[in-house]
């Protein structure tokens, strides 16, 4: 008995759980590089996954909400040159090729300046004072207050932006992270990046992860201490999208994406373009995908051995927001007339996050590529 697994930045993965207590992995899945983008090194968001009729194939959505992934330099002090990877907090500002960070060269123009300098300002969860210079980045430590607060505290003291570095609490250290931020931020706030990073924008020698959270480390400097400058950048890296997989190795056969996930132009201000979940047709021998894509829609896709292509779509005239999908076969019951009996063609449940449940069916070739 196996197990098909959608793990994230993980992959997809397939597990033996003939003794479910003890799970074994039969193989697993690569995101391959460049991604549909062209982007390296690759990133993928595994959500979901579903095996066609004769599991030949894997049809998988791999969901992603940030168009864009950041990367950062030091650019001075003991640590300069070493580079990390980091996000932007939701509801608050985001950083774009279009719209960089101060500092930033965004979308390939040359650095203003080398990069902004920062400040750390202990955990923020108390009103600071004012930054000390302009384009001022707060270092903050995470723990014992909320990310919102935190983002309310570094800018209303003027700061350009709040960078937050992991806590020595158990589990945390060395991880980096996404934050929820629930009260409108004007100014970027970015991370969690790992304790470690924390310390070398500081300037800490010393420091070991191994050490966090039980061992001996260095002690952080005081509040108010400058650190190094930095250098945030944009990339747009696509919108989240399709994997067509090769159901025996998990080798991947095919990808797709709806146009506007794979331009720049598209990446703000026209809704979610991101893939969300996909489901298989269940009638032997029928290739097809049912997918719903936030703003972007429903999509039908064809696949076979040559690849995987849209076939069919819908978007309604005042939008939608698609969130659930799954076919549903008039007059089967798998006691009496199972699905494997069946020709008709599904009608095809959509749940709008916005307008309630859509019913559609798909009326174009059901032939595979």
């Amino acid at each position: 008995m196996t197990m098909l697994v959608s793990y994230w930045d993980a992959g997809w993965i397939l597990l033996d759980v003939t003794d479910p207590a003890r799970p074994t992995v039969v193989r697993d899945h690569d995101f391959p590089s460049p991604n549909i983008a062209g982007v390296s090194p690759p990133e993928g968001n595994a959500h979901q996954a579903f095996w066609s009729s004769d599991r030949r194939f894997v049809i998988a959505s791999s969901e992603d909400f940030a168009p864009f992934r950041l990367s950062g330099d030091i650019v001075s002090g003991p640590f300069a040159g070493q580079q990390f990877n980091t996000v932007v907090a939701s509801n608050t500002r985001a950083i774009t090729p279009q719209q960089p960070l101060i500092g930033g060269r965004g979308g390939g123009r040359p650095p203003r300046g080398g990069g902004l300098p920062t400040y750390y300002v202990g955990l923020a969860c108390d009103p600071l004072p004012q930054a000390p210079t302009t384009n001022a980045v707060a270092l903050v430590q995470r723990g014992t207050c909320t990310f919102a607060v935190k983002g309310q505290n570094v800018q209303a003291a003027g700061y350009t932006a709040g960078l937050v570095f992991n806590s020595a609490a158990v589990g945390n250290c060395e991880g980096a992270s996404g934050m929820s931020v629930t009260e409108r931020l004007t100014i970027p706030l970015i991370g969690v990046v790992p304790r470690s990073l924390g310390f070398a924008i500081l300037g800490v020698s010393g420091y070991n992860p191994a050490n966090c959270p039980t061992g001996a480390n260095p002690s952080l400097p005081a509040v108010g201490t400058r650190g190094a400058d930095i250098l945030i950048e944009s990339e747009f890296d696509a919108w989240g999208y399709v994997h067509l997989l090769d159901g025996a190795t998990f080798r991947e056969i095919g990808q797709y994406a709806v146009p506007e996930a794979l331009t720049p132009g598209f990446s703000t201000s026209f809704g979610r373009l991101s893939v969300h979940e996909v489901k298989t047709d269940s009638r032997p021998g029928m290739n097809l995908a049912y997918v719903s894509y936030y703003d972007a829609g429903a999509r039908v896709l064809q696949f076979g051995p040559g690849g995987i292509r849209e076939v069919g779509s819908f978007i309604d005239v005042g939008g939608n927001n698609f969130w659930g999908t799954f076919p549903h076969y008039l007059g089967t019951d798998p006691n009496i007339r199972p699905i494997a009996q069946t020709t008709e063609r599904p009608l095809l449940l959509f749940s709008d996050k916005d307008y309630g449940l859509y019913i559609l069916r798909y009326t174009g070739p059901e032939s595979a590529p």
